[in-house]
């Protein structure tokens, strides 16, 4: 079989068809959307577009009862994906001692390295996650961190979903902001996922 390497694209990504209530369109969503774009990233893809008929619950956006628009959970996972996507993929290797329900990816240029690390752990014995970075050749003079939650590390939640502490509202810019971490030394960095979480890793002069 010769693999010929064609530019591909999907249409009509969906969690479910038709969606499923308190999961197409809660947290567990945006999770979902966050992983399935870095994997397919990571696969070659050159772009993913969501499913989106009017007014089913595994929508990106649908009106209220007042008629405005509105986003479910999944807008978040899209928001994410966007931040931590400038560059190219990155090969990653995890080291999972705990057998956590965890994956990470990592794109980067010649500026910056941006880790996403998605915690899947949930409900009742949910762990959070140590995660060391270790990067081959890696200094940095600026770290910072961007969480993607749900209150109470509630998979099912469908509001209060923060990412970098602000929500998205259709009457005003989202105001989430960066966290600063220790600087990387000698390559390394660290950081907390709690369970049911996600977190864009920024780590600034990435070395050539």
């Amino acid at each position: 079989m010769v693999k010929k390497k064609l530019p591909f694209r999907l249409t009509e990504f969906d969690d479910h068809v038709h969606g499923v209530t308190n999961a197409s369109d809660a947290f567990a969503s945006a999770l979902w959307a966050l992983d399935g774009l870095h994997w397919w990233a990571a696969h070659g893809a050159s772009g993913v577009n969501f499913q989106n008929t009017e007014w089913l619950h595994t929508d990106t956006f649908y009106r209220d009862t007042n008629g405005s628009y509105q986003v479910y959970a999944k807008a978040y996972g899209i928001r994410a994906f966007d931040l931590g996507s400038h560059g190219s993929v990155k090969p990653v290797s995890i080291k999972n001692t705990k057998k956590l329900n965890l994956t990470a990816y990592a794109i980067g240029d010649t500026t910056n390295l941006y880790v996403t690390i998605i915690n899947k752990e949930y409900g009742t014995g949910a762990r959070a996650a140590n995660v060391t970075i270790l990067g081959n050749g890696l200094n940095s003079t600026a770290t910072s961190v961007m969480f993607l939650t749900a209150p109470n590390n509630d998979v099912q939640a469908t509001s209060g979903i923060t990412l970098g502490g602000g929500t998205i509202t259709n009457n005003a810019p989202w105001q989430g902001q960066w966290t600063a971490l220790p600087p990387a030394q000698n390559g390394a960095c660290t950081v907390t996922v709690p369970a049911t979480s996600a977190v864009v890793v920024k780590i600034g002069q990435m070395a050539k």
